[in-house]
C-alpha cells in the first residue's frame, strides 16, 4: 500500500469522522489517534467526556463548540486519562498495557506541546448546511494540512514502535 492510500483511508476513515478539522490542534491529535486505536465511537466519548459534551459518541456541532470553547491543554489531559481508563478496563490490558501507556502519552505530550505553540486564529463558524464548503484561506488550509500531517507520523511511528517492541 502506498502512503498515499494510507493516508487518504486514514482521513476518511478516522480524521474526517472524528471532525479533525474543526477541532482546536492538539486536541485533534488526541481524537484521531484514540480513533486508529480504539474506534471513532470510544475517541468521540472520550473528547465529549473531555470537554464537557453531551456523551453520545458523535462529534456533532456542540462536541466542537465545547472543544473549541476548552482550555486545551487541560482538556487534552482529561482526554488522554479517559482513554487511559478505558484501556485498562478491557482484557487485553495486562498484555499491551505498557505499550498503550506509552502511546497515550507520547499523544498527550505531542498533543500538548501542539497546542502550547498554536497560534490562536478564529476558526470559520460551523455551518449547519453541509453541501456548503466551509471557507477557509490558503494560509489556514497549510497550517490544517501539517497538523493532519502530524498525526498521522505521529501513529505510524508509534504503531511501528509498538510492532517492533521498542
Amino acid at each position: 500500500m502506498t502512503r498515499a492510500r494510507a493516508s487518504q483511508i486514514y482521513r476518511r476513515d478516522f480524521w474526517d469522522k472524528v471532525r479533525g478539522d474543526d477541532l482546536p490542534v492538539g486536541l485533534d491529535l488526541v481524537a484521531f489517534d484514540t480513533a486508529v486505536n480504539s474506534g471513532v465511537g470510544r475517541a468521540a466519548r472520550g473528547l465529549q467526556e473531555a470537554v464537557g459534551a453531551t456523551v453520545d459518541g458523535r462529534i456533532g456541532p456542540e462536541t466542537v463548540a465545547f472543544a473549541r470553547s476548552a482550555h486545551a491543554e487541560a482538556a487534552i489531559d482529561r482526554a488522554c486519562d479517559a482513554r487511559l481508563r478505558f484501556l485498562r478496563q478491557t482484557g487485553t490490558w495486562p498484555r499491551y498495557g505498557k505499550t498503550w501507556t506509552r502511546r497515550v502519552e507520547s499523544v498527550r505530550d505531542v498533543a500538548a506541546s501542539m497546542a502550547r505553540k498554536t497560534v490562536t486564529t478564529p476558526k470559520p463558524p460551523l455551518l449547519t448546511l453541509p453541501d456548503q464548503p466551509r471557507p477557509s484561506s490558503p494560509a489556514a488550509e497549510t497550517t490544517r494540512g501539517l497538523a493532519w500531517a502530524l498525526p498521522v507520523i505521529l501513529s505510524a511511528a508509534v504503531a511501528a514502535v509498538a510492532i517492533l517492541g521498542g
